[in-house]
């Protein structure tokens, strides 16, 4: 169909025929733009999990850069390794999303929400991060300075947990497993880090040549110290 209109006193002709001819792709069974509106609500379901990963990658890697303290680097390998059983346990259970408010595919690994990803890590950060300022701080924090901490990690941790619930992307079950996953992870990586000090093996790492090269340290091994103070002060003799 060679549709043509005029328009204006010039004689303006715009062609319709190549309009009429194109239309939206779509996948087989869909309506028209339904597949668009698919695509694009898939790269919005895959940009809202960059904000948390960003956060947590800018804060580890500010924390080495002023202190180079290797703590931040046991800090983000565990985070790896417990995303990484965050995905495999989802392609075991292949346990689904709830469906009202589904903004993820309905293919691929995004479809599983067992467990919830996001309280998983938030649980598995906030596990690691209370343990380690109450058993392993380098120095003495005042009980108000500790519990304010504590208190500050829980209430990230709380609203973490509530936005997955809220938007609908989780179920409770989904929110609960995650938030048991990562406290067991949190705990047992703890552990594991704290025995690797004990045997020597981070003083061993940190005699490795890119550990001399990057001037790093391990400060969560050394001379407790009972108040700030204290510790300038031992800085202080020791120039």
């Amino acid at each position: 169909m060679d549709s043509r209109v005029k328009t204006g006193s010039g004689g303006l002709t715009i062609t319709l025929c190549s309009l009429a001819n194109q239309r939206p792709s779509r996948a087989r069974g869909q309506p028209p733009g339904r597949g668009q509106q698919a695509a694009g609500i898939d790269r919005c379901a895959h940009s809202s999990t960059k904000p948390t990963n960003f956060t947590s990658t800018l804060f580890l890697f500010s924390w080495f850069v002023t202190t180079r303290e290797i703590e931040p680097c046991f800090m983000a390998l565990g985070q790896t390794i417990n995303d990484i059983i965050s995905i495999i346990f989802k392609k075991i259970v292949k346990f689904e999303r709830p469906t009202v408010g589904q903004i993820f595919k309905t293919d691929g690994g995004l479809v599983y929400g067992m467990p919830s990803s996001h309280s998983q890590f938030v649980a598995f950060f906030t596990t690691y991060i209370v343990l380690k300022l109450c058993l392993q701080w380098p120095h003495r924090l005042s009980p108000c300075a500790l519990a304010g901490s504590i208190a500050l990690a829980l209430v990230g941790f709380a609203l973490v947990v509530y936005s997955r619930l809220y938007f609908q992307y989780h179920t409770v079950a989904q929110c609960i497993v995650g938030c048991l996953l990562g406290l067991f992870l949190g705990s047992g990586y703890f552990l594991a880090v704290s025995l690797a000090r004990d045997i020597g093996l981070v003083d061993w790492l940190l005699n490795w040549s890119i550990a001399e090269c990057f001037s790093m340290k391990d400060s969560f091994n050394s001379q407790h110290y009972p108040t700030l103070e204290k510790e300038r002060q031992n800085w202080i003799d020791q120039k």
